[in-house]
């Protein structure tokens, strides 16, 4: 994972983590996160419990959940499918992880996880990849209108 990392991102990238980076202890992380470029946003996620405070300095924030605008789009980032998110009904991306590719959520959402990508290249995602799938998909308009896609 580490040189996937490295052959993808360069000093100056944005890097969005949704959570369950590491399953090690605190200082094994930290010696992984050392090695790898960018600027990194922590999304908490259910199994980083290797996080602590000291480790802020590997990242630009951490949080549990997250907005941001980039190209005109709004994206609401958290470790878990959120079935009803901020703007979704007015054309907002969600992004997130947790389902290993087991739940395809409706609408401009989807799962962003190294194993949930259609090559299983366990690659990481970027933003045109993204943008390019999310904007091809129907903004739900109501809540009563949702239906579960497969």
């Amino acid at each position: 994972m580490i040189k996937v990392w490295n052959d993808t991102v360069a000093p100056d990238d944005t890097v969005y983590i949704l959570g369950d980076f590491s399953f090690r202890s605190t200082q094994e992380t930290a010696t992984i996160l050392e090695q790898l470029p960018g600027h990194k946003h922590l999304i908490l996620g259910n199994h980083d419990k290797w996080y602590h405070t000291s480790m802020d300095k590997y990242f630009v924030e951490v949080s549990h959940y997250l907005k941001f605008r980039k190209d005109g789009h709004t994206a609401i980032l958290f470790h878990y499918p959120i079935v009803e998110y901020e703007n979704m009904h007015h054309g907002a991306f969600h992004l997130y992880g947790h389902v290993h590719g087991n739940y395809h959520h409706a609408g401009r959402a989807m799962d962003v996880g190294i194993d949930a990508r259609p090559q299983q290249d366990m690659g990481l995602w970027n933003w045109n990849e993204i943008v390019n799938i999310l904007v091809e998909r129907p903004i739900l308009l109501h809540h009563n209108k949702i239906k579960e896609t497969r």
